[in-house]
């Protein structure tokens, strides 16, 4: 997240020391007068845990292998229980940091109170909202889909993260400057539409779409709301994408 005259970057944690401007509501974070002069990335491996992190140290060095993180200064472990179950999933995990609240798992955007797939919950407010009203761009990168529940997470709310044609209705709808990711075929669906109208009907959603790298670097940031749809389904990893090109 950065200030609206500046870049673009990923959502991120909260930044510190923002004044409001007037009283504020119980649950709603007031508009501010002046943008804040500073950006915040949060970067989200998903599913990482400590196992992860050292079977990739010994992959890339053995016993003895460093990765770039282990020179961060701080590390920190949190428990990850849902509201409802001892093992979180995608989506009550990445609510708890998108919305600062637990929830149930399979659950985006809402509290407590919601059940999976049967009835909303009260919504709360996200991370991305939050910088908003504090005069930030912000915006969602991700190698999944965008409508998948960890990214969606920072613009959704629905009682079923399964549900991706309507998130991908939010996702239209939301405050964000960036989306990017794969998931093409999700947004044809949710609009009923065929691939050579989809460019058209995003842009009447006050969208540029983009399709590829060269697409792109074209974006006149910060002018364009840009949505990157890179890939039908989830972004191929690395060698699968080799196999695509040999």
């Amino acid at each position: 997240m950065g200030p609206r005259a500046g870049g673009i970057a990923p959502s991120g944690t909260a930044p510190s020391g923002a004044a409001p401007s007037g009283a504020a509501q119980p649950g709603v974070a007031p508009a501010v007068r002046n943008p804040l002069n500073r950006s915040a990335v949060l970067f989200i491996a998903d599913g990482l845990g400590p196992a992860y992190v050292t079977a990739t140290r010994m992959a890339r060095g053995g016993e003895d292998g460093v990765l770039n993180l282990d020179s961060m200064p701080h590390t920190a472990i949190v428990r990850t229980y849902a509201a409802d179950d001892p093992v979180t999933d995608s989506a009550a995990a990445a609510t708890a940091m998108a919305c600062g609240r637990k929830t149930v798992n399979g659950v985006l955007g809402q509290d407590a109170t919601a059940v999976y797939g049967q009835h909303d919950g009260r919504p709360l407010e996200s991370i991305t909202t939050w910088a908003r009203r504090r005069g930030l761009r912000v915006g969602i990168v991700t190698t999944a889909r965008v409508t998948h529940a960890t990214p969606a997470a920072f613009y959704a709310s629905h009682n079923d993260r399964d549900l991706e044609e309507a998130i991908a209705r939010q996702a239209l709808g939301a405050d964000l400057d960036l989306l990017l990711g794969g998931g093409r075929e999700i947004f044809r669906r949710a609009l009923e539409i065929g691939e050579a109208n989809l460019e058209k009907r995003v842009a009447e959603r006050g969208w540029r779409l983009v399709t590829d790298a060269a697409g792109l670097e074209t974006v006149a940031a910060p002018a364009d709301r840009v949505l990157g749809l890179f890939a039908d389904d989830n972004m191929p990893y690395g060698p699968e994408r080799w196999k695509m090109e040999a």
